[in-house]
């Protein structure tokens, strides 16, 4: 990546007197204007041998997005200090009182994804005269992401979808995050304004990624391997860290990048032939159709351009492989790299 992202920042004051070589763990407090009730926000943090940026992780911005908190929990204490240059923060659970409650946001979700008054990740950067979920943000902002060159926001996806990058399109430093990250289905917006920790940090020169784990409220071994090698190879092309590079095969997916979309002809079973995000060639087969009624293959998903396979199986509510007639079963797009 560009040294320009490299700056001269100073550290996060949540980690500006940890002494190299070391981990260290804090508690930030904010209070619930509701309650009065002092609510603690757990971070951890390791600085290397030398100086160098600072990368940010967060975790359970919303109280469902768990494999995130698992991916910080098993990195940040176990980094090679040795070998790290500045600092990487981990905030495992960024929204506590969402996580503890089992909700997407706290103390409602009510509104869910479109209007929901207490969702952390459109508050960015926060107000700490704010409600409660205000608080919580102006507190991280101010102690651990205001100051750092990078973040990378873990969230979760339905499992019909796959993992996801989302970045900034008009933030190159965040692009190559994402790439660096290695999901192939990246996808680059182009909205401005947005209040998505993603884009409020890239609007400030940082590289800042959102990823998208499946599936929500339960930890999945494979996002989490997912998780640790992406960040390694964020530290790695940061220069923080001589491991963890890898060369992954990239789909920029924009949004006015071709997509075909699928619908089923019947109520039937939809039997998958690659994984939600793969890159896959024309002609490939993503997915059949098996109708409820004949037992018979009532369709066939097959790629009419090299592209990224953004979703396999219904996306509504309900058992993600059975689907009624006219509902959408598999998408893709074609890849932008």
């Amino acid at each position: 990546m560009a040294s320009s992202r490299r700056g001269s920042r100073m550290s996060p004051p949540l980690a500006a007197e940890l002494e190299p070589r070391t981990v260290g763990r804090a508690r930030l407090t904010v209070e619930d204007p509701e309650s009065g009730q002092q609510v603690g926000l757990p971070v951890v943090a390791a600085r290397g041998a030398e100086d160098g940026p600072v990368l940010c992780l967060l975790g359970a911005q919303r109280g469902l997005d768990v494999n995130g908190t698992a991916a910080i929990h098993l990195l940040v204490p176990r980094l090679d200090l040795d070998d790290l240059k500045g600092v990487v923060i981990g905030i495992p659970v960024a929204n506590p009182p969402a996580a503890r409650t089992k909700r997407r946001a706290f103390p409602c979700d009510d509104g869910w994804p479109d209007a929901c008054p207490h969702d952390m990740n459109n508050v960015w950067p926060g107000d700490a005269e704010g409600a409660l979920v205000e608080r919580m943000a102006a507190a991280l902002w101010e102690q651990c992401l205001e100051s750092c060159h990078a973040v990378i926001d873990l969230h979760s996806a339905a499992p019909q979808r796959g993992p996801v990058a989302v970045v900034r399109a008009t933030s190159d430093a965040s692009v190559a995050a994402a790439k660096a990250f290695g999901i192939p289905h990246i996808q680059a917006t182009r909205e401005i304004d947005r209040r998505a920790l993603y884009d409020v940090a890239a609007r400030q020169g940082k590289a800042a990624i959102e990823v998208r784990l499946p599936p929500p409220g339960a930890v999945e071994p494979e996002s989490v391997r997912l998780a640790l090698a992406g960040i390694r190879s964020v530290l790695s092309d940061l220069h923080m860290s001589s491991r963890g590079a890898r060369s992954a095969e990239t789909a920029l997916v924009l949004p006015e990048s071709e997509s075909r979309l699928w619908h089923a002809p019947t109520d039937g079973v939809v039997l998958s032939h690659v994984d939600p995000g793969s890159i896959v060639q024309e002609g490939a087969l993503i997915a059949e159709l098996l109708s409820v009624h004949t037992a018979e293959v009532a369709a066939e998903a097959i790629a009419p351009f090299r592209g990224v396979v953004t979703l396999i199986g219904c996306p509504g509510g309900g058992p993600a492989d059975l689907v009624s007639q006219g509902q959408l079963y598999a998408q893709m797009a074609r890849c932008d790299l």
